[in-house]
């Protein structure tokens, strides 16, 4: 795949929010939510190093909806605007609202997202990250895989980003329950 430009802030600043975190460029997905919309967004790229917002059809792809962030690049991607939260991430986040910035957002997972989405940039292509939280006295333990998908209007420079979620249950590089965001039975992190 051809890389887009892209700039960002260093990777210095990101690395301390992505170092429990896995990054795979080559897009080994374990999640079959998240397969499913890489093999759509291959699809629409149409031999592009992006396919751009206008190919991506929601009624398409109804059923990852859940699992879905859609973000606007903003200023070469020193911030990341929320255009749609999934209802699945609604429910498991809290996140409820279209239109803000991630750079508003407190707390570890808008930082971890925020670094991603730079790495992402960084790398001119999709990008898969997992990351698995130790259980503590407050939050119980979990696993997230999350695939960054790059959208381009112009063929050249990342826009939009297309993030999908999937939240599993431990286990999961071993056949562990995938499609917990889709269907939010019962998990906040």
């Amino acid at each position: 795949m051809s890389s887009l430009v892209q700039t960002a802030p260093s990777e210095a600043s990101d690395a301390v929010f992505l170092q429990d975190v896995q990054v795979d460029t080559a897009m080994e997905l374990k999640s079959s939510v998240l397969r499913q919309l890489y093999d759509y967004w291959l699809a629409k790229r149409r031999g592009r190093g992006a396919p751009g917002r206008a190919d991506i059809n929601p009624s398409e792809i109804r059923a990852l909806l859940p699992a879905i962030l859609l973000l606007d690049v903003v200023d070469g991607g020193r911030d990341f605007e929320v255009r749609l939260v999934g209802s699945g991430i609604v429910r498991i986040a809290g996140w409820t609202d279209k239109g803000w910035r991630l750079s508003n957002r407190t707390g570890i997972s808008a930082r971890r997202l925020e670094a991603g989405l730079r790495g992402c940039l960084r790398h001119g292509g999709p990008m898969r990250n997992h990351v698995s939280t130790p259980q503590t006295r407050i939050i119980r333990h979990y696993e997230l895989e999350v695939a960054m998908l790059p959208l381009s209007t112009d063929g050249t420079t990342i826009d939009m980003v297309l993030v999908g979620y999937d939240l599993m249950r431990p286990g999961w590089s071993g056949g562990g329950e995938t499609g917990i965001v889709t269907n939010a039975r019962g998990w906040r992190i």
